[in-house]
């Protein structure tokens, strides 16, 4: 990601790189190759699971890393609404196959809350992987499960310091932003 982030992008540029690597499955894969295939975790669920962080903690760390509020809410929007283009694409597939109305958006947007709720909960840290891995643990199924604790919390560790570095080498976007 950070190769090919250097210069200046435009708004749109910024969203579809942003997008990108929210569905990018590498880190899907990766995570998913240290849980043992004996082991009795669902698989299934894991992926499912890291796959709906991965794209929260996507839209989630660079509104935290943006500064400029302007530039904040155009990225937002246009983020979130390519995720909704996404999402019902997904949606209409699945509900397509299995014969039951299935809205993926809404799924994304309730494990949003789940994890906004959980940051209430970091007390006296302010490292949130200490909440994000055990939530993303008991949304698998798989509440204490150390792996998986730990995939979550490294997906969306992950995420937090590819973006930081992708909006620091795309500075120039905001800044080109401010002064128009």
């Amino acid at each position: 990601m950070t190769d090919e982030s250097k210069g200046t992008l435009t708004i749109e540029e910024l969203s579809d790189k942003l997008l990108n690597f929210s569905i990018d499955r590498e880190d899907v894969k990766d995570l998913l190759s240290h849980i043992s295939q004996d082991s009795k975790i669902n698989h299934t669920s894991v992926e499912y699971e890291l796959h709906l962080l991965r794209i929260i903690a996507v839209g989630w760390s660079f509104n935290y890393y943006i500064q400029d509020f302007h530039l904040k809410q155009i990225l937002s929007k246009k983020y979130w609404n390519s995720i909704q283009e996404f999402s019902n694409n997904i949606s209409s597939v699945s509900s397509a196959t299995i014969d039951e109305t299935f809205n993926y958006f809404q799924i994304i947007k309730q494990r949003m809350d789940t994890y906004l709720g959980e940051f209430k909960n970091l007390k006296n840290s302010t490292d949130p992987t200490e909440v994000i891995g055990p939530k993303f643990a008991q949304l698998c199924g798989h509440s204490g499960e150390a792996i998986v604790i730990w995939a979550g919390s490294r997906m969306f560790q992950n995420v937090l310091n590819n973006i930081k570095i992708f909006i620091s080498e795309a500075q120039l976007v905001n800044e080109k932003l401010s002064n128009n």
